[in-house]
């Protein structure tokens, strides 16, 4: 556990997320929170807005906890209520953590000019939509900025960013699975069933593998806007007794070791945390060629779908990831690049980030 020296302060750092709903970017957070905890030179306060369903895995021994009460994710008088929790806690920094707290710390750093603002970029790019709009705007004040992926620093860079514009991995988690017993034809997908994860041609793709091997079956887990249309398509295509929708789980890194294909089409993402889990469990992935899947697995990986909106191509490939057998030599790259990324080394890339933006701070004090 890290210490502070003798009469030197603890930094005092703020977390702002809405919850700790589905996805990996609320994920990364809780696994940061909770190897921060672990040192005695950090005052550690969340803020939030309510409960979510990833809070089982959050430690609080070491944390503060704080709710704001919104009537939702857009109630402009979250602003004022955190800004009295950032004061009343004295943060030296606020983290603000997906793209609503984003905004709202422009204005909680302007109302409070002594605590620094930290911004994380969890993706490559994002939709264009008004509330990305602002956010870009506005996140071009922040101190620095905290990307998971070389995209993310390019997003920002090409934006001319106020800040220091950071590279930081995401945390690759020890995990402890059972022994796999995993069967020759299970196929699983993991994520938001939502348009960046490409799900409609995913769904497409899974139809023919399951009408190619009437003898696989193929789990989805995650919900959003587009399941009822992929069970539709899964229903058409008469495979539904093959292809099951779990919806959100909590323990789908559990399916993970059941499953012997995990497959990824996405057309963008940051740090891509299913593929980081699945890489540990020992599946075979199927990935689209997106640069963010590459610089995990590898440029030579076998099973990178080069037009992964092409259905066919995307079909094929998962079937030739399920008749592979040389799975560990295939995630070599990728269990390689995970080895940088142990929970205590992201930890102090982030105490490197917080040091730098307080220190002119932490000199005239």
């Amino acid at each position: 556990m890290a210490t502070s020296d003798a009469g030197t302060r603890k930094l005092r750092v703020c977390f702002f997320v809405p919850d700790f709903d589905y996805g990996g970017a609320q994920k990364q957070c809780i696994l940061l929170l909770n190897e921060l905890q672990r040192r005695d030179d950090l005052e550690l306060t969340l803020v939030r807005f309510r409960p979510g369903a990833q809070d089982h895995l959050l430690r609080t021994s070491g944390l503060r906890t704080e709710y704001v009460d919104v009537r939702s994710n857009f109630d402009l008088r979250a602003i004022i209520a955190v800004v009295r929790l950032v004061s009343r806690s004295q943060a030296d920094i606020i983290v603000s953590w997906v793209r609503v707290c984003d905004v709202y710390s422009f204005f909680v750093r302007s109302l409070r000019p002594r605590t620094k603002w930290i911004m994380t970029q969890r993706n490559s790019r994002h939709a264009d939509s008004w509330l990305f709009r602002l956010r870009d705007r506005l996140g071009r004040r922040a101190d620095a900025i905290a990307a998971n992926s070389p995209g993310g620093v390019r997003w920002w860079t090409h934006r001319n960013a106020r800040g220091t514009v950071y590279l930081v991995d995401n945390i690759a988690a020890p995990r402890q699975f059972a022994p796999p017993t995993r069967p020759a034809s299970t196929v699983l997908f993991v994520g938001r069933l939502q348009s960046q994860k490409n799900v409609l041609t995913v769904a497409r793709a899974l139809a023919l593998v399951a009408r190619a091997r009437p003898e696989a079956t193929v789990w989805i887990c995650g919900d959003g806007e587009f399941r009822s249309e992929m069970e539709r398509i899964v229903a058409d295509a008469g495979v539904a007794e093959q292809i099951v929708f779990l919806g959100f789980r909590t323990d789908a890194t559990e399916w993970m070791s059941r499953a012997k294909v995990l497959v990824s089409l996405s057309d963008h993402e940051g740090m891509p945390n299913v593929l980081m889990e699945g890489v540990q469990a020992g599946c075979h992935i199927v990935a689209s060629s997106i640069a963010e899947h590459v610089d995990l697995l590898g440029a030579n990986y076998p099973f990178l779908v080069r037009n992964h909106h092409d259905v066919n191509e995307s079909a094929d490939v998962i079937l030739s990831a399920l008749g592979s057998t040389s799975v560990a030599d295939d995630l070599a790259h990728a269990r390689r690049r995970l080895a940088r990324m142990e929970p205590g080394t992201v930890a102090a890339q982030y105490m490197d980030i917080f040091r730098d933006v307080t220190a002119s701070v932490r000199i005239e004090a």
